[in-house]
């Protein structure tokens, strides 16, 4: 499936949506998308992963990359209803304790 990626606020909070699958050949994409509002003024940043129907071990180094640069700038970094599978390898990773892995656009920044 292509990769779409798309962008909405919520509350000045960018939510990045991530619409396909997410392998080593769209890194780049992504990573400039999630980069370019670390310098912003929100305070964090939201991957929407619902629409991600499958993520190999280079998607998810480059979501713990972004998050870690996210941590360094003193701001929040929120994945938003990934699959159950990627939840469980997120888990399974020790993931929900790099970030905040939640089940809607309401529960980020709250």
């Amino acid at each position: 499936m292509a990769l779409k990626l798309k962008t909405h606020f919520v509350n000045s909070i960018p939510i990045v949506s991530i619409n396909g699958d997410l392998t080593s050949q769209e890194i780049p994409p992504v990573c400039a998308e999630l980069v370019k509002y670390i310098k912003s003024s929100a305070k964090g940043i939201a991957v929407d992963l619902s629409g991600t129907g499958f993520m190999d071990s280079q998607g998810l180094g480059i979501i713990i990359y972004c998050s870690q640069m996210y941590k360094k700038a003193s701001k929040q970094f929120f994945i938003i209803k990934p699959r159950e599978f990627l939840r469980t390898i997120m888990k399974d990773l020790s993931c929900d304790q790099i970030f905040k892995i939640v089940d809607s656009e309401e529960q980020v920044l709250v």
